[in-house]
Formats: structure tokens, C-alpha cells, sequence
């Protein structure tokens, strides 16, 4: 029994100092969809309607903060903005883009 508690502290204490997710998309989830959202309203009005309609839609207050999920969102909004022309390059380049990080993701908020 002693050693089963052994065992669970001593995993406890590995879990604790787990290093965050390493991901080549920044920022945090919710910061992609707000500026996903606010692009496909075309405002940088985070309580415009459209922009509040959009977030509930995707669940932006309860998405988990993955690497999966920032790249879902990276590529959406690279695509929008190559659909919409207000990117030089497909949706491939600009997701590979390093440089492209929108206002809300590189802010870390609104």
C-alpha cells in the first residue's frame, strides 16, 4: 500500500513539471478564434455581433488550448484571408508563415 502511494506522488510530481505543449502555432486557441472570427466580420470590434455570433459558434470559450486546435484555426484564417485576397500566397504559405501572427495572438488578448 506504501508503495502505491509512492507511486502516485511520484507521478504527481512528473505531471506537475510537464513542460507546456511545444507547437510551432503561438498564442493560445481562443486568441485565433477571436481574430478568425473578427476577420470573417471584417471588424477589429471583438463585441460586434457577427464577431460574438461567430465565437459561440466555435465554442471560443471552450475550445482546449491544443496545438491541433491552433492549427485548425491558423489554416482557417489563412484561408479566409487568401479566399479574400488580403494574403499574397496560397493557404499552404501562409500557414507555414512564421511572420503571420494576427493582432489578437501576438498581443496575447484583445
Amino acid at each position: 500500500m506504501k508503495n502505491i502511494f509512492i507511486l502516485l506522488a511520484f507521478m504527481f510530481c512528473i505531471a506537475a513539471n510537464a513542460q507546456p505543449e511545444e507547437c510551432e502555432v503561438p498564442g493560445k486557441t481562443i486568441h485565433w478564434i477571436a481574430d478568425y472570427c473578427m476577420h470573417q466580420a471584417e471588424t477589429d470590434d471583438f463585441q460586434e455581433s457577427k464577431v460574438q455570433a461567430c465565437f459561440e459558434k466555435h465554442h471560443g470559450d471552450k475550445v482546449k488550448d491544443t496545438c491541433e486546435n491552433r492549427k485548425k484555426y491558423k489554416m482557417k484564417l489563412c484561408q479566409h484571408l487568401v479566399g479574400m485576397g488580403f494574403y499574397d500566397g496560397d493557404d499552404e504559405t501562409c500557414f507555414k508563415d512564421e511572420e503571420f501572427i494576427p493582432t489578437t495572438v501576438r498581443n496575447g488578448g484583445i
